[in-house]
């Protein structure tokens, strides 16, 4: 990873172990306004979130909008999908890989993204909003290997909601 990612996680780290309230209050300051401008600069909305401490709230978003989320699944799907294609993203959460899809696959190709949760759901849609996605389409369902109704078993957070109960304490 570069640089920023590199000093990011020394930051966290630090923020991790540091017993003086004061540097904690600091490392978390500077992450917390780096992410603020960065949504304001992209036009990124997330849910609500209260649960998870720093690193899954406020951490997670700079990964998110920094581009280093999940990376050995973005360089898979760079191998794999090519203009033309249609892609179905399950789960799409608020657009990660939705985004990442749709640019992949161009103007020519199509993204199928299924999300059941409500708050989600209206970020992701909120997120797609720029004209470059216009091949995305958004579906607020749940996919499963059944027909009918089935319960969302809802996280604390905004992530890991799940048709499978007991999942989503894992937090």
């Amino acid at each position: 990873m570069n640089f920023f990612y590199r000093l990011y996680q020394r930051g966290m780290d630090r923020y991790e172990s540091a017993r003086n309230p004061i540097a904690r209050k600091s490392i978390e300051t500077m992450i917390r306004l780096t992410v603020l401008i960065l949504m304001r600069c992209q036009g990124i909305h997330f849910p609500r979130r209260s649960t998870g401490g720093m690193r899954w709230i406020w951490g997670w978003r700079l990964e998110f909008l920094m581009g280093w989320n999940e990376p050995e699944s973005v360089k898979w799907c760079r191998k794999l999908l090519r203009p033309g294609m249609t892609v179905i993203d399950i789960g799409a959460h608020i657009g990660y890989f939705t985004r990442l899809f749709s640019e992949l696959v161009g103007s020519s190709g199509r993204v199928l993204a299924f999300e059941p949760h409500p708050e989600n759901v209206q970020a992701l849609r909120a997120n797609l909003k720029k004209s470059r996605y216009k091949n995305v389409e958004t579906f607020p369902y749940a996919i499963s290997d059944r027909t009918g109704a089935a319960t969302l078993h809802v996280s604390p957070g905004h992530s890991n909601h799940s048709l499978l109960p007991g999942y989503t304490e894992a937090e």
